[in-house]
């Protein structure tokens, strides 16, 4: 999966919160809101009297492709998505998560996967 199509798979996908996502597609979603974050910082640098509106709308924009893309890449790995609530811990929660990110493919007993 290319860059393109993990872009649109992640806003077409937005809501579905079961089934599973590769590693490309997460890492490319994660990858563009990145780019769109640095944008939007470099407009409010430059003062733009509409940045702080526009950064709002697409943050939350963002919101639920990003949730729902993490939660079926924990999935893909043979993690439950109620392990996205570690994230609430500092520092090592975000450490963990990323470790799982990173996994790949689980594809003997995944409960997750429908192959």
């Amino acid at each position: 999966m290319g860059f393109i199509e993990a872009v649109k798979d992640g806003f077409k996908r937005f809501l579905d919160f079961q089934g599973v996502s590769s590693r490309p597609a997460y890492w490319y979603f994660t990858l563009f809101v990145i780019i769109v974050s640095l944008i939007i910082t470099c407009l409010e640098a430059f003062k733009i009297p509409t940045s702080t509106v526009l950064a709002i709308i697409i943050n939350l924009a963002l919101i639920l492709p990003g949730l729902a893309l993490s939660i079926r890449r924990l999935h893909d790995s043979g993690k439950s998505g109620w392990w996205l609530l570690i994230s609430f811990v500092p520092l090592i929660g975000a450490i963990i998560l990323l470790y799982f990110y990173v996994q790949p493919t689980k594809t003997v007993g995944n409960p997750y996967r429908q192959d």
